[in-house]
């Protein structure tokens, strides 16, 4: 062992005291290592939206009401992908559910419109997340821009409301 400890100790050209700080320093972030990729490991929720060549499409719409039906925080919108082939809007305004127990109640809301460039169909994509107090939830969507009106579609997300003024 006292081999092994003064071979390594002569290769090192540190002191002994900084040697066994910097020892310390690695243990450390080598301990640390694991939770803090953990911690910063995120979910990303993917979606698929049909739209109309050159039409506004609204993305999503975030009230800020609480389940009690109280005005909360509004959730702070960032985009962190532009589309390729249009533009990403991101309005401030008032919204209402048209269901459920917070119906009618008018709310503070943030609403995503995509509008691809006029003639384009094909494929696009955004991404964005959406913050509110110690939450964040990543979008990624994929954009399938048609030349025709696509079907009519309901997606389940509890934030997306059909009645926006904004």
């Amino acid at each position: 062992m006292n081999q092994l400890n003064s071979r390594s100790a002569s290769s090192c050209p540190l002191p002994g005291r900084w040697r066994a700080f910097s020892l310390l320093a690695l243990a450390g972030t080598l301990a640390c290592s694991a939770p803090l990729s953990a911690a910063f490991a995120e979910t990303v929720l993917y979606r698929t939206l049909r739209v109309q060549t050159g039409k506004p499409n609204r993305v999503a719409v975030y009230l800020s009401l609480k389940p009690d039906c109280s005005r909360g925080p509004l959730a702070e919108i960032r985009v962190k992908k532009l589309p390729g082939h249009g533009t990403l809007v991101v309005r401030r305004g008032s919204s209402k559910r048209s269901s459920g127990p917070c119906a009618a109640i008018p709310a503070p809301a943030q609403a995503i419109f995509y509008q691809s460039r006029d003639g384009f169909s094909g494929q696009d994509q955004i991404e964005y997340e959406v913050v509110l107090g110690n939450t964040v939830e990543r979008y990624a969507v994929s954009i399938v821009v048609e030349k025709t009106a696509p079907p009519t579609q309901r997606m389940p997300d509890r934030r997306l409301d059909d009645s926006i003024d904004i």
